[in-house]
Order: structure tokens, then sequence, then C-alpha cells
């Protein structure tokens, strides 16, 4: 079973706060979930350790 992992919610002020200051358009959601660190954490990441 995989399970998700969720930035903090000080992570996601503070990113969003760089993300309003920059004035660019908004990155895609793989790209925001890789700023964030947030992945899917599951049999993948096991079978790779």
């Amino acid at each position: 079973m995989s399970t998700t992992n969720h930035p903090s919610k000080e992570q996601t002020r503070i990113w969003l706060q760089q993300r309003q200051k920059s004035r660019l358009p908004p990155p895609s959601p793989a790209e925001t979930r890789m700023q964030l660190g947030w992945k899917l954490i599951g049999s993948e990441s096991k079978k790779a350790a």
C-alpha cells in the first residue's frame, strides 16, 4: 500500500509566499510536488531499498 509524504503547513506557506513574489506563471503539478518534497511512498521505493 502506498502512502503520501506531505510538506508541513509552514513549508507550504513559505513556498506560496515565494511563488507570489516571483510573478511567474504557476509551475506544473509535478514541479510543485518536487519543490515541496511531496511524493508518493510505496512499493516502488521499497523495491529500490
